[in-house]
């Protein structure tokens, strides 16, 4: 399947990403064989003044996992800011790539203490609205290898545990969703998400951001994944 719509980058420059990533050359080359663009030294929170993505659009923007790095523990307050701080440079960047009625997905663990990280407060604070969470299955998507990224097992997966794909739009339908959101918070008491049954990402237009260090995610261009017209990358 051609993959000339498809937009895959990296924090790292490719020097780095072919010494860290034992598979890295070979899914670089295989993506560049079907047309993907590939872009390196990318930084997810300026990626939109980033000079060969400045005048481009996306119908999909894809976060894998984002994560600031390891500074310390996950449940350390400072921690839990760095990668707040992360999202929300992620989102304020990515909503000016977008076309219409189109959308940025986030892929996130929800167990403690990442769910401290609230992602549906720092996308609000940037416009975009929660339309659709939905369970992440590793098991959809063969091929798919996360990555840890970062520090001497940078190379190495880590624990999945129960994640989500967090879908936030600028369209009407986010809107509406969004007020949906609120009723069944105030049926469920508690209850902050609006859920529906899980369903495919298509893919059209798709820029694929996956970073490490500051703008660490697992899974960064050097997927250990095919990629077909299902993908989290």
């Amino acid at each position: 399947m051609p993959l000339s719509n498809i937009c895959a980058s990296s924090l790292d420059s490719y020097d780095i990403l072919v010494k860290k990533y034992k598979n890295a050359i070979s899914n670089l080359e295989n993506l560049d064989k079907l047309g993907a663009c590939l872009l390196h030294d990318v930084d997810a929170t300026k990626m939109k003044h980033h000079t060969d993505l400045a005048n481009r659009k996306f119908d999909r923007i894809i976060f894998n996992f984002p994560h600031a790095g390891f500074h310390g523990k996950e449940d350390n307050p400072h921690m839990i800011r760095m990668h707040r701080n992360l999202v929300q440079g992620f989102f304020r960047s990515a909503r000016g790539m977008l076309r219409a009625n189109s959308e940025i997905h986030v892929n996130h663990k929800t167990n403690t203490p990442f769910s401290l990280w609230n992602l549906k407060k720092l996308a609000s604070g940037c416009s975009p609205a929660l339309i659709q969470r939905v369970d992440f299955n590793v098991e959809d998507y063969p091929g798919y290898h996360n990555k840890r990224g970062d520090g001497s097992r940078c190379d190495e997966p880590f624990p999945l545990g129960k994640s989500c794909i967090f879908k936030f739009g600028f369209c009407p339908r986010a809107k509406k969703a969004s007020k949906a959101t609120k009723r069944w918070g105030s049926m469920c008491n508690k209850s902050q998400h609006f859920q529906t049954v899980p369903m495919p990402m298509q893919l059209h237009s798709t820029s694929d951001f996956n970073y490490h260090r500051r703008n660490h995610t697992v899974n960064r261009i050097p997927l250990h994944v095919k990629l077909h017209p299902i993908i989290p990358n």
